[in-house]
């Protein structure tokens, strides 16, 4: 009995009439495939903090780490205004920074570092309260030469950079330079950020591995 309802089935299934009504030929939406840029940019996208590092280690500051899009297509298809500050401080940030990410091919990211003018950077702070009111021009921004960030994707969906060298020149305390090595994940950012002397002894930075950016 089963087996006769089945084939009853499917042979009434089969001689269905399409609905004239819906037109097939337009059923199917052609959705772009991301890209690698596109991946890096979601994950760099939210607010974070590393309230649970500094909990377990106290050599390592509870920071606050926030990210939005940014309009600006005149510098980029994606823009994110950055801002970090300590937690128990988050209307004195004490980096704020522009990131253009691009595609560079064969899963390979460039992000692009923007400082900003002091007036400008003062405006800013919380903007990402309310992003769609951030307005930036050119004439704000100084490139930050030889710190752009250059990342790889990974077969598991991760990414993984640094800048390169030396290149990228840092005057904070006695540092010459400044190195950056980043780790992103769906929902956790991990950042090392230190400075060298001009002997290459490091002067400022965590020291024992990333900072471990939790997505909120």
């Amino acid at each position: 009995m089963h087996r006769i309802f089945t084939i009853a089935l499917v042979a009434a299934c089969s001689s269905a009439k399409p609905d004239p009504l819906i037109d097939t030929a337009d059923s199917f939406i052609d959705i772009p495939e991301s890209t690698p840029a596109d991946r890096a940019t979601t994950y760099l996208t939210g607010n974070f903090n590393s309230q649970k590092q500094a909990n377990n280690n106290p050599d390592y500051y509870a920071i606050s780490l926030r990210a939005c899009a940014v309009d600006f297509p005149a510098i980029g298809d994606r823009v994110l205004y950055i801002e970090q500050a300590a937690m128990e401080s988050l209307t004195q940030p004490y980096r704020q920074r522009l990131y253009v990410v691009e595609d560079l091919g064969d899963s390979q990211v460039s992000s692009t570092i923007y400082g900003f003018t002091d007036r400008k950077a003062a405006n800013l702070v919380g903007a990402c309260d309310a992003p769609e009111d951030i307005t930036i021009k050119m004439k704000h921004l100084v490139e930050r030469e030889g710190c752009t960030v250059w990342l790889t994707e990974l077969e598991n969906g991760h990414f993984e950079g640094a800048t390169k060298g030396s290149e990228c020149s840092s005057s904070l305390g006695s540092a010459v330079y400044a190195t950056s090595e980043v780790k992103l994940e769906a929902d956790l950012l991990l950042s090392l950020d230190q400075g060298w002397d001009a002997e290459g002894n490091q002067v400022w930075g965590a020291v024992d591995g990333p900072y471990r950016f939790v997505r909120q």
